[in-house]
């Protein structure tokens, strides 16, 4: 699913969803002549339980589209299926950044916490870490 986008101040930004087995298996973005291939993997046991795709709020470098428009048609539905499973790596072409998501679940398999480690030679100690919590109500 490719995208286009412009954000008025002459910066311009290209993305390509490819998917695979009913997840997003890469992600392709041109910015301002930049360019990034990133693989996304999966765990294969955890099915989404919600009906939300979490993938798009557990991102902390915005690379999976979290600070994108993306994101927002992904949040309301936009962006086809969501993924069936919850991704557990992000990787950039040249393997030197990568992410790790650690999710946890409540005893009914809904994900209450996920933990975002991006390894890159610009955060402190070559980590930065990330942690996000979900609260469900009726």
């Amino acid at each position: 699913m490719p995208s286009d986008s412009d954000d008025g101040a002459g910066d311009s930004r290209s993305t390509i969803y490819t998917w695979s087995n009913d997840n997003i298996a890469r992600v392709q973005e041109n910015y301002n002549g930049n360019l990034w291939n990133l693989r996304v993997k999966y765990n294969d046991k955890d099915t989404n339980a919600v009906t939300l795709d979490l993938n798009w709020f557990v991102d902390p470098m915005n690379a999976f589209g979290s600070g994108s428009v993306e994101f927002e048609l992904a949040t309301i539905g936009l962006m086809g299926k969501r993924c069936k499973n919850y991704v557990t790596e992000l990787i950039d072409g040249d393997d030197d950044w990568r992410v790790t998501y650690d999710w946890t679940y409540d005893s009914e398999g809904y994900p209450i916490e996920c933990v975002a480690t991006e390894y890159t030679e610009y955060a402190n100690s070559g980590k930065m870490t990330s942690r996000y919590f979900f609260v469900y109500s009726d």
